[in-house]
């Protein structure tokens, strides 16, 4: 490559990238009835074929309870989404730091927001590959 096709500068890249959006999940357990746990307490980590697994505080649910889940998507300029289900916890992993992981099943939602929901996080990881390649001049 020549200096007349070098890559654009990361601070261009950055300030001109993709526009993010913010997560908030949002879980209640209805088998214990607890109290609603805190969205900035938990992390959306992957999306599964018929749930997604996320970290959560130690405390929050077991194996086999059920939860009553909200996600919320925010991008600016943009609607906000939400996603409301019920999830049955099918398996849980201790982490350090009195959280843990679980992995859903969903159990009662809508099928077209559960589709949109995972296009929309599709999009968004598509125009995060498309930002580093045109960082790293592979475009």
């Amino acid at each position: 490559m020549d200096n007349s096709e070098s890559p654009p500068s990361l601070d261009l890249l950055f300030k001109n990238g993709p526009a993010t959006f913010e997560t908030l999940v949002t879980l209640k357990n209805v088998t214990t009835d607890a109290a609603e746990v805190d969205g900035s307490m938990i992390s959306l980590l992957e999306f599964q074929e018929q749930g997604f697994a996320l970290e959560v505080p130690s405390r929050s649910c077991a194996s086999g309870h059920h939860l009553a889940i909200k996600i919320l998507l925010r991008k600016p300029d943009e609607e906000e989404f939400h996603f409301d289900a019920t999830v049955k916890v099918e398996r849980t992993v201790d982490l350090p730091a009195k959280k843990k992981r679980i992995e859903v099943t969903l159990m009662q939602y809508s099928s077209a927001a559960w589709e949109r929901l995972q296009e929309m996080f599709s999009s968004r990881q598509n125009e995060i590959v498309d930002f580093f390649e045109a960082a790293t001049g592979r475009r």
